[in-house]
């Protein structure tokens, strides 16, 4: 499932649904329930629109760390 490629692409709800072949509320339920979930970006100007995305790399990172425990 690990990809070296593309580490510094920026992945959004979606594409992590995607890449981890799950669910969107898996996610949700990932970013509030585990304390070692990467960090998301706001890459969005303003506040009205929250477009939050997470570098690829870090959620390898975040993978590799779970197949280690």
């Amino acid at each position: 499932m690990i990809d070296e490629k593309h580490n510094d692409r920026m992945l959004s709800h979606e594409d992590m649904a995607e890449y981890l072949n799950c669910t969107r509320k898996h996610i949700y339920d990932l970013i509030s329930e585990d304390p070692n979930f990467p960090k998301s970006y706001n890459i969005s100007k303003g506040n009205k629109q929250h477009a939050r995305r997470w570098f690829k790399k870090d959620i390898d990172d975040w993978l590799r760390s779970r197949q280690t425990e």
